[in-house]
């Protein structure tokens, strides 16, 4: 079905010399490798040994070999897309086949353009119910206390109480409340050392003036 091809080579070696001087050393061995048999000297006789091994060296020189794993299920017929998981090509040989080809063109936008999934947010609670924020479900004693009594909207979409979404949630909660509970710590920490720093300081310079 498909052919790929190599053309348009290119020799980009390092800037470093010391590498650049290796990258010249392996070329020129690839060439004495598979340019070494071809049967005759003549320049139809190599490119036909490099074509023979899918080795280009020559910037004018092109390659196509098959994609074997890429066939068709039947021949001589059209290909239906539907039969394969992927792109195939289409053809317009005939009026008679314009319904045909048209077909494989609006699959072919089909598989390149896929239509987004609608993202599918929960409804709120009704309210005529109240809300209850505990889902009726087994919850880790650290979010026990940490709930919040109203209804969670994150980016504007309701979050279900007992849903994964929820416990991401809390877990996002209950690690920045310890995270902010650890800063008040240290900041508390670095006042109390401080104010114990000065008074020392006050008390030392009193005993001198006594002195």
């Amino acid at each position: 079905m498909y052919r790929k091809v190599f053309s348009n080579f290119q020799r980009i070696f390092s800037p470093n010399l010391r590498t650049q001087q290796k990258q010249e050393k392996r070329f020129t061995r690839a060439c004495r490798r598979v340019l070494g048999k071809a049967i005759g000297d003549n320049h139809q006789a190599i490119l036909a040994t490099a074509r023979k091994h899918k080795f280009i060296f020559l910037k004018n020189q092109y390659i196509k070999f098959p994609i074997r794993h890429l066939v068709y299920k039947k021949s001589f017929i059209e290909p239906n897309p539907e039969d394969y998981p992927f792109l195939v090509p289409f053809y317009a040989k005939r009026h008679l086949n314009e319904n045909k080809t048209w077909k494989n063109i609006n699959t072919l936008s089909k598989h390149l353009n896929p239509p987004t999934p609608s993202k599918i947010t929960p409804k709120p609670p009704d309210v005529t119910e109240p809300f209850n924020p505990i889902p009726n479900m087994f919850i880790p004693k650290k979010y026990r206390d940490i709930i919040p009594k109203d209804p969670i909207y994150v980016n504007n979409c309701f979050i279900t109480p007992g849903s994964r979404e929820w416990f991401t949630y809390m877990y996002n909660l209950e690690k920045s409340i310890d995270e902010q509970a650890e800063q008040e710590f240290n900041e508390r920490v670095h006042q109390e050392v401080t104010q114990a720093f000065e008074r020392s300081h006050i008390e030392s310079k009193k005993g001198e003036q006594k002195k």
